[in-house]
Parts: structure tokens; C-alpha cells; sequence
């Protein structure tokens, strides 16, 4: 062993990141020599196989950490990785799900469940339609830590807390997934509000009086559920007049390219079950004018396809009436 405790990591960091594995295990080796009970040494072995490609043997070396240190979440989101890496996509959901229940690294493990989940709705979807997307798509784009940020500083007097980083090979990108509304929000933190100035139950007694209520959650919901039957039974009128003439589809498409796509994907379906629940309305002003946001589950179900996620709706007040502006999907969606 040579060298200061920060130097270690320096330079099993670049090792690993130079593809050197054969010096990076040396290293690895060395410290441990002196410090066998090293969690984050244990960490960077596990790394330095999934780095040269022996993912079983990774996942067994992770799987072993994990009982001696069940508290690391960095441990349960590069067996996932791995487990998805070798195409066991519902092994690897399980372990996202049970880092997700540990304390740190929640950001890396939240964008790796969601991009799995993409894949597994875009497989059903090609499943369904009996499309071969084996040669026109990527897999999705996992990342793999390869830095225990989850360690007490004094864990390891070998091997500084920044750990043994990964290439930059995988970077955390959305994978691809059917359905418009899916491109335009992944993220919790894109459905940020402006100003609210109320927030009220949903479960308030619908008034007798049908004129607008511009704080009244009730007509929101029924506006809502109204658009959300109109899809369900492939009222494609009812469905589009829902959608304010302000509506921006996004996804490089114009309005029309936009309704004529939704026009295909509803009507080849032989049949579509929604079902909404869980919502939360909250009102605002905009430019003086009226807006609410109805944020709510999703269930979707058309054969053998079934997808569950949050989806936000913005309204706004138009002559009496609530109206689709803008639409956002987080997580599953169709």
C-alpha cells in the first residue's frame, strides 16, 4: 500500500475510469490487505466486475454487501441496473423499488425505475401490436453508481468517501415510450404550479348550480372525468373538444398532426377502460385569467395493455367552461 487514504481513491477511480482493470483491482486488493471490513472496498470490487462485464458475478457480489449493509441504497440500484442489463426487467424493478426505501441516492434510483418502466410499457405496447423493436430501439439507458455517498465519513481510513466512480458510459435518458402525453413530463419536478393562491378537497358536494365556479373543485373533477369517459368510450368529439383551442401538444407535432395521431391511436383500440382516482385540484391565476390543475392516478387499460401513473391536466376558464391547455404524464401513460 502507498500513498495517503485519498490517494486510493484517486486512483481507483481512474483506473476504472481508463478501463485499467487489471491495476484497479490491485489496488482494490491492496487496501483491503489492511482493511478487509472496508464497506466502500467491498463497493468498488463489486463495481470493478460489473466495469469488465461478469454481471452475474456482480450481482452476486452486491447481493452479498447488501446483507451486511442493507442501509446503502447505491447497493440495490446497480443490482438493478445489472438484473436489466441482462434483461430480467421485473428483478431489477424489485430492486429499484427496495432502494427506493433507503435513505440517499433517491434522484439516481427514482430516473432508473421510471426509464425501466418506460421500457416495460414500450414492450407491451409492441407486444400488443406485434411490432419487432429488437433492431430499431436501444435498451433503456440505466445508470450505475460507483460512489457510496450513503458511508459514514470514517467507514474506511483506506479509501477517501468519493469512492471509485464509474465511465460516464450510461447516463440516465428517458427511453422511449408510446403515447404522446409521456414526452412531455417525466419528472415530479416539472409539474411545478404558479402561484397557487387556493387548494381545496375534491370531495366537496357538487353544487346544484351548474353556472361556473371558479373555485368549485367539483366541476374541475366532473370536466375531467367527463374527458376521461369520452376516451374510454372512443367519443373522439367529445374527447378533442375537451382540449382548449390554446392546447400546445408539444412533441414537435402542430394541433392537427396531433389530433389526427390521437384519432389513430383511440379509435384502433377495441376497447379502453379509464380509471381516475386519487385527485388533487388546486386553482390559480394566470395573466388574470382562471386556471386549475388537476393532478390524479391514471389507470389505462385496452387488451392486454395496463399502465398506472400520475397525470396533470391544466385548465382554463373559456366562456363558461373548463378546458384542456396543457397535459402532462409522469411515469406510465397512454
Amino acid at each position: 500500500m502507498h500513498g495517503s487514504n485519498e490517494g486510493v481513491g484517486t486512483r481507483v477511480e481512474k483506473l476504472l475510469k481508463d478501463g485499467r482493470y487489471g491495476e484497479a483491482e490491485k489496488e482494490i486488493r491492496q487496501a483491503q490487505a489492511a482493511d478487509g471490513d472496508s464497506a466502500q472496498l467491498k463497493f468498488s470490487a463489486c463495481v470493478l466486475l460489473a466495469q469488465q462485464s461478469a454481471a452475474k458475478k456482480a450481482i452476486a457480489c452486491f447481493q452479498q454487501l447488501s446483507q451486511a449493509h442493507p442501509e446503502m441504497p447505491e447497493i440495490y440500484n446497480n443490482i438493478g441496473v445489472l438484473y436489466a442489463g441482462i434483461g430480467v426487467q421485473l428483478e431489477a424493478r424489485k430492486w429499484f423499488e427496495r432502494g427506493l426505501k433507503q435513505q440517499q441516492a433517491y434522484a439516481v434510483l427514482h430516473q432508473n425505475l421510471l426509464n425501466l418502466q418506460a421500457e416495460i410499457n414500450r414492450n407491451a405496447y409492441a407486444a400488443a401490436l406485434q411490432l419487432d423493436i429488437s433492431k430499431s430501439n436501444a435498451p433503456p439507458k440505466l445508470s450505475l453508481l460507483g460512489k457510496l455517498t450513503s458511508l459514514p465519513e470514517a467507514t474506511s481510513p483506506l479509501l477517501s468517501s468519493s469512492g471509485a466512480a464509474l465511465p460516464g458510459k450510461a447516463t440516465a435518458l428517458v427511453a422511449p415510450v408510446v403515447g404522446p402525453e409521456v414526452a412531455k413530463g417525466q419528472l415530479a419536478g416539472k409539474l411545478t404550479q404558479t402561484s397557487p393562491v387556493m387548494s381545496a378537497s375534491v370531495q366537496a358536494a357538487e353544487s346544484p348550480d351548474k353556472t361556473t365556479d371558479l373555485n368549485d373543485p367539483s366541476q374541475v373533477r366532473e370536466t375531467v372525468q367527463a374527458w376521461a369517459n369520452a376516451w374510454s368510450k372512443k367519443d373522439l368529439n367529445a374527447y378533442l373538444k375537451a382540449y382548449s383551442p390554446s392546447f400546445n401538444p408539444g412533441v414537435n407535432l402542430s394541433r392537427s398532426a396531433w389530433e389526427a395521431q390521437r384519432r389513430d391511436r383511440i379509435m384502433s383500440k377495441k376497447q379502453i377502460q379509464i380509471e381516475l382516482s386519487d385527485f388533487n385540484i388546486s386553482f390559480s391565476k394566470v395573466n388574470a385569467k382562471a386556471t386549475a390543475t388537476a393532478t390524479f392516478l391514471q389507470s389505462y387499460q385496452s387488451g392486454t395493455i395496463v399502465t398506472v401513473g400520475r397525470k396533470t391536466l391544466e385548465l382554463s376558464e373559456d366562456k363558461g367552461q373548463w378546458l384542456i391547455t396543457r397535459e402532462m404524464v409522469i411515469g406510465a401513460g397512454s
